[in-house]
C-alpha cells in the first residue's frame, strides 16, 4: 500500500487517501466509484485499494463503469421479471 505513487493523483491528497486506506467506509457500507479521464490514475489508486482492503479480509469487486452498469441494468432487469412472474 505504500507504493502507491500519489504525484499523478492531483486531484486525491495525501490525507484523502490516508482516510480512505484506512477503509472505514467499507465498515460503513459504502461503495467507492472513481471517475475521471484516462490516465489520472484511478485504476492504480483503486488496486492499491482493492489490494488493502484483501489483506484485511474484505472481498473486493473491480470494474468498469460500463460493466457496473451492465450489472445494475441486468438485476433491475431480473427485478422486473420476478415481480410480474408473481
Amino acid at each position: 500500500m505504500n507504493q502507491l505513487n500519489l504525484n499523478e493523483q492531483q486531484s486525491l491528497s495525501q490525507r484523502q487517501f490516508n482516510k480512505l486506506s484506512e477503509l472505514i467506509w467499507i465498515e460503513q457500507l459504502y461503495n467507492l466509484i472513481l471517475l475521471g479521464p484516462p490516465g489520472v490514475g484511478k485504476t492504480h489508486l483503486a488496486i492499491g485499494l482493492g489490494m488493502k482492503a484483501i489483506y484485511s479480509r474484505y472481498k473486493v469487486i473491480f470494474t468498469t463503469m460500463r460493466g457496473l452498469a451492465q450489472t445494475l441494468k441486468t438485476e433491475e432487469i431480473i427485478q422486473k421479471s420476478l415481480i410480474r412472474i408473481k
